[in-house]
């Protein structure tokens, strides 16, 4: 083929050409139309040439700092650091505007309640917040401004109302309602009037209406209006008698939040704490005992001489969790210092110790118990040597006999401790 054969180059890989060789800032505007009749393109029209004038947009400022910015602020800035109230506007700002990605505004929102009464200006916006339309999925403003609210507490209680609203609206998605009874819990007592849309929740029919996670949430919920909740205990006590676990676990949890105020549910805590068929549930009745009185101290007295060696030991402990107020049981705790089984030889010593505050007795016995086969014992033993401090002396002489064991993990505890200060002559 001739030179002058080969075909013409297209004008418009000519233009793209020169461009490129004129420099990367320079576009193509336009280039000659093409002959409509047919006609060999022509080089003779103008090719024009512009600088690029287009730029990515500049970021969006918020008191002078970008997005990004203020998330590396939210996440390292100390919550106690004094200067954190000055940028509460900036947070407010990005938390309340809806083109910002709703994980960042989720991030202000509970950034604001985490430094608390630094922000609290910010409460009305979240307030605000909460008339959002409904949505399911986590990242509604509705669902991260409660949970800004909650970390909020008292100082949040004007809420309570709209809040209440949410927490009892059968429409609402099952976590946003949970996110409501949250809040109004961590509000507790600061507006008494948060407790009526929880009774009522945890009162509600299972096969009316309300899923029985929400019935759980709303008895774990009561249980922070700690001694603020008196007209709430008949309501736990039935919660006592739920056929789910859950339910009666924290039924129990809630009525030893309540302390003294929930004295009159002793019994039914006792019958718990001795009967249920669930040991989270005992564990959690017995520890409910220790909080909310002592009228049912005989009842638990009499459990420590009973055959089942479980029930001994659990009322071992919750004895020793009423402390001197359990100061009657010492004869019976003292008994368990010979009872067969180690565990609960132990437990009757630190209940001893706690119920009279006299150690000088305990510690040659808990001495005794580190040359126990089971390495636990061993350790429990230890524990309570260092805590009962300078009343572990009466311990040197078998703890220098016990320099002569042929088991050196025995002599090793035994010289360690008496190098302390408080079993040192």
């Amino acid at each position: 083929m001739n030179k002058s054969d080969a075909p013409s180059p297209h004008p418009a890989v000519i233009a793209i050409l020169l461009a490129t060789l004129i420099g990367a800032n320079a576009v193509l505007v336009s280039w000659p139309k093409e002959n409509r009749q047919g006609e060999s393109h022509s080089m003779s029209g103008p090719i024009t040439l512009a600088a690029r004038t287009e730029s990515e947009p500049s970021p969006r400022l918020i008191q002078g700092r970008t997005l990004d910015e203020w998330r590396e602020i939210m996440l390292t800035l100390d919550h106690n650091d004094a200067t954190r109230a000055d940028s509460v506007p900036a947070l407010m700002e990005i938390a309340r505007t809806s083109d910002f990605p709703w994980f960042t505004r989720r991030q202000a929102a509970v950034t604001l309640g985490r430094w608390g009464t630094a922000a609290t200006a910010a409460i009305p916006l979240l307030e605000e917040l909460l008339d959002t339309p409904e949505e399911d999925a986590g990242e509604a403003p509705v669902f991260w401004a409660l949970k800004g609210l909650s970390l909020f507490g008292p100082a949040a209680r004007d809420v309570v109302p709209k809040v209440s609203t949410i927490a009892l609206n059968p429409h609402r998605p099952v976590e946003q309602r949970l996110a409501a009874m949250e809040c109004l819990s961590q509000i507790g007592s600061a507006n008494p009037s948060g407790l009526l849309p929880l009774l009522q929740i945890s009162q509600i029919n299972v096969i009316e209406s309300a899923p029985l996670i929400l019935r759980r949430g709303s008895i774990e919920a009561i249980g922070y209006f700690r001694g603020g909740a008196p007209t709430a205990v008949p309501v736990l006590m039935r919660a006592l008698d739920d056929p789910d676990v859950e339910m009666r676990r924290e039924a129990a949890i809630a009525l030893g939040r309540q302390g003294l105020t929930a004295e009159i549910a002793q019994t039914a805590l006792f019958d718990r704490f001795v009967s249920d068929d669930d040991p989270t549930v005992r564990d959690a009745a017995g520890i409910a005992l220790g909080q909310t009185g002592l009228i049912i101290l005989p009842a638990v007295i009499s459990l420590l001489e009973e055959k089942d060696p479980e029930l001994r030991l659990r009322s071992a402990v919750i004895l020793g969790k009423m402390g001197r107020g359990a100061a009657s049981a010492a004869p019976a705790l003292k008994a368990l210092w010979e009872d067969p089984d180690a565990e609960i030889r132990l437990a009757g010593l630190k209940a001893y110790w706690k119920v009279t505050q006299r150690g000088d007795s305990v510690a040659p016995n808990a001495a005794a118990e580190l040359t126990d086969s089971n390495r636990n014992i061993r350790r429990e033993a230890y524990l309570l040597l260092v805590a009962l401090g300078s009343s572990a002396r009466t311990a040197q002489p078998v703890l220098e006999a016990q320099l002569e064991s042929n088991r050196p993990e025995v002599r090793s505890v035994a010289r360690k401790l008496l190098r302390m200060p408080q079993t040192s002559p």
